[in-house]
């Protein structure tokens, strides 16, 4: 990790666990390059980057200051990571991710059951099946699961949808690691995966996306299982 990628990672942490509130100046640029063991230069162009992501604004005499959370650039992948390793801030990240899911996948699969190619459905069922596998293994069943998703994505031919999915795969993933300790939550959806691939190859738009509707509520109510077991230092998870 370079010096300026250290200074965007701690900085960025700072903002986003609320070291540093919205509408706060962060210490000055002399006061980090003492705390952060850094240069100059490390430190202006860490401030640029965290300004492109929406975290902060500079002021010619105020200094820079901490943006409102409604600025901040919640698809940029550091921003989501950062935020997704503070507990207080996740359980709201992931209810929320349950409402994008709902406006978004159900229509990429819809899109998919009229644009997929042959090759693109077989890969979907290729997935499925990678599921069905690692079952026992979290790690690669939670590959897995983002594979499957990230293929529905692709056989959308849908540019725009395309370019959110890396962003998406961070709260995917996050999710995932959560809802897979109610194991057997995991495991009933893996089938209903299957019903939407077999949607798509049916060219079916209005069963796949009935399919994705009954997935993401079958994964709701798993997240919040899993959440509740974790609160309560038990779950039947898989091989961790």
């Amino acid at each position: 990790m370079s010096r300026v990628e250290s200074v965007i990672l701690t900085v960025g942490q700072w903002i986003v666990s609320g070291v540093h509130a919205p509408g706060e100046a962060l210490p000055t640029e002399t006061e980090l390059v003492g705390r952060l063991r850094v240069g100059r230069n490390a430190v202006r162009e860490a401030v640029k980057v965290l300004a492109a992501k929406g975290l902060v604004r500079t002021e010619r005499r105020a200094g820079t200051i901490v943006e409102p959370k409604t600025r901040w650039n919640m698809m940029d992948r550091e921003v989501l990571s950062w935020s997704l390793a503070n507990p207080a801030i996740r359980e709201q990240l992931l209810a929320e991710l349950t409402d994008v899911r709902r406006i978004i996948e159900p229509e990429a699969a819809a899109l998919a059951a009229t644009a997929a190619t042959t090759p693109e459905m077989l890969r979907l069922f290729e997935a499925c099946d990678l599921m069905q596998t690692h079952v026992h293994d979290a790690e690669k069943a939670i590959a897995s699961d983002i594979l499957f998703h990230e293929r529905l994505f692709l056989a959308s031919h849908n540019q725009l949808l395309i370019s959110l999915f890396q962003s998406f795969a961070v709260l995917l993933r996050s999710n995932f690691r959560i809802s897979i300790h109610y194991e057997t939550g995991y495991i009933q959806n893996i089938e209903e995966h299957r019903h939407i691939a077999e949607a798509i190859a049916r060219r079916d738009p209005e069963g796949a996306r009935r399919a994705m509707h009954h997935l993401l509520t079958l994964a709701q109510a798993n997240l919040g299982r899993a959440m509740m077991l974790l609160s309560e230092g038990g779950g039947q998870g898989t091989q961790q």
